[in-house]
Order: C-alpha cells, then structure tokens, then sequence
C-alpha cells in the first residue's frame, strides 16, 4: 500500500549492536515485514534488517528457551 501508514514502536534500542525491539498491533506484522524488507537505503545509505525473534507475547523476547539450562 502506497501512502499508509501504520503504528510501530520502538521499544528498545541499542546502538552499539544496532539491535531494536519493535511493537506493532498483530494486524500489522505482516505489512511491517514487508515494509523492512523492501527498506534498502536510510538518510541515502545501505541498510538491511534482519529479524531475529518474532512473538505474539513481549515477554517470550525476554530469553531463548532453546538455551534453557535447568539444574
């Protein structure tokens, strides 16, 4: 869609890592991929975004289970 726009909020960013944490409403999450995708420059340079994680649920960002150690 030319021209919509859409609600997105940065929750957390780190610049050292260029990492962010990104909230938008569930209706969106497919328009925002896309829109990521398709982003090649900013302020006229190269960028590129890479999704790490994906979650309906803000806490499950919080660790990885696959590195769940249980003693």
């Amino acid at each position: 869609q030319v021209g919509a726009a859409l609600p997105v909020d940065v929750l957390v960013y780190e610049e050292k890592s260029l990492c962010a944490v990104l909230r938008v409403v569930s209706g969106g999450f497919v328009k925002l991929w896309s829109a990521l995708t398709l982003q090649g420059f900013y302020q006229n340079r190269r960028c590129a975004f890479r999704v790490l994680q994906t979650s309906p649920f803000l806490l499950a960002l919080a660790g990885n289970s696959r590195e769940l150690v249980l003693d």
